[in-house]
């Protein structure tokens, strides 16, 4: 379901940032956020299967028992209510975040 557009979204790189948006800017926008904060952060700080450190790490926390994926949408919410909206956008970031370890090596 995730499909390779979870680890290398299907745009040109460009000098900018992406600009991503949905209706309300909350539900798949947040999504989006959260899967490329914490792709980015499995490449910066590595990865190693069944290790959540090096993303709680890159969150600057340093409870390794706190999920990394809820801490980012805590902290997002702070910034902008309802970020992450539905239990399928949680699915479709863990499954992301799946694939993108697999191919950490890779990337």
């Amino acid at each position: 379901m995730a499909g390779s557009w979870c680890a290398n979204p299907p745009f040109a790189p460009s000098p900018g940032p992406p600009l991503i948006h949905c209706s309300a800017g909350v539900g798949r926008t947040g999504t989006y956020i959260v899967v490329d904060v914490l792709i980015k952060a499995m490449r910066e700080w590595g990865a190693q299967p069944g290790s959540t450190k090096p993303l709680v790490r890159a969150m600057g926390s340093t409870n390794l028992e706190e999920d990394p994926v809820a801490a980012l949408v805590k902290h997002l919410r702070t910034q902008r209510v309802l970020m992450v909206q539905t239990p399928e956008q949680f699915g479709y970031i863990y499954e992301c975040l799946v694939e993108a370890a697999r191919g950490v090596g890779n990337a």
